[in-house]
């Protein structure tokens, strides 16, 4: 097993090859004529080819005053539906959070970007014997390595990449060219988030809803997240209804908007 040490390196030390591999990646991305969706999406596509990594993941991280935490994944790449709840049901897992809230706390103490692989964690044993393991399993998931970076003081950006049940941990080299790739296009964390809804307000939701707003965020029907969660339509309806009063919307398309574009559909037809 790894060791499990201080996974905050300012200046992790990478071959040459390597640093001349990730500046180039750095200036595809920042030149790249998307938007900064399309940034994201390429970005994590290219990480996936650089360290074989098979699924991602960028999520959006809040938390309550007992450190309690909400993650909204805006954005994924490789996940089935059904592995696409899993990973959200094992995110708000009781036992991650233990294990994830010592990173977590030290984003916002530092307030520079921090990549850790899941083998680092101090709860990773913890972790490993949990439902929360198993339903990581569901999603096809054996290992992943995060980068996470503050977005102001109560909320988080976070970036991850997965390997599947099998599949070797990632290496020390291939967790500092996720960090060093992460903190030169930092901007990226801190971009697209909408300045009037307060998306980090998904702390005042319950826990039960969080999963269902994810999977909304990710464009599934109603029907389809009945199935996949085991809920009544019915449930399922009154969670959306609550979701949409929470965040002042009126259809799913502007729930996914304020999400992934920073500003609603309303917005955007009077831009």
């Amino acid at each position: 097993m790894p060791n499990k040490s201080d996974q905050n390196d300012a200046t992790p030390s990478i071959p040459q090859d390597d640093a001349v591999l990730l500046v180039e990646m750095m200036a595809q991305i920042a030149t790249h004529p998307g938007d900064h969706l399309d940034k994201k999406n390429l970005l994590l596509d290219r990480l996936c080819q650089l360290i074989k990594a098979e699924r991602w993941s960028w999520a959006f991280n809040t938390f309550d005053k007992q450190g309690g935490a909400r993650h909204a994944g805006t954005l994924q790449g490789g996940f089935t539906l059904e592995q696409a709840e899993n990973l959200a049901a094992c995110a708000h897992h009781p036992v991650s959070n233990r294990t994830y809230a010592p990173t977590y706390q030290r984003i916002f103490r530092e307030r520079i970007p921090i990549t850790v692989r899941l083998e680092d964690h101090p709860g990773y044993d913890e972790w490993r014997q949990s439902e929360a393991a198993q339903l990581a399993a569901q999603a096809g998931i054996g290992t992943f390595v995060s980068s996470v970076c503050a977005v102001n003081d109560t909320a988080s950006s976070s970036v991850t990449l997965f390997r599947s049940p099998g599949q070797p941990t990632f290496t020390q080299r291939e967790r500092d060219m996720l960090h060093i790739i992460m903190r030169g296009v930092s901007w990226l964390h801190r971009e697209g988030w909408p300045d009037d809804c307060q998306v980090e307000s998904t702390v005042e939701l319950p826990p039960s809803h969080m999963v269902v707003l994810t999977l909304l965020i990710k464009g599934y029907s109603r029907n389809q997240i009945a199935e996949a969660r085991g809920l009544s339509i019915n449930t399922v309806n009154a969670y959306t209804q609550r979701i949409f009063t929470h965040f002042d919307v009126r259809s799913q398309p502007e729930l996914m908007r304020q999400f992934l574009h920073g500003q609603t559909l309303t917005d955007t037809n009077h831009a």
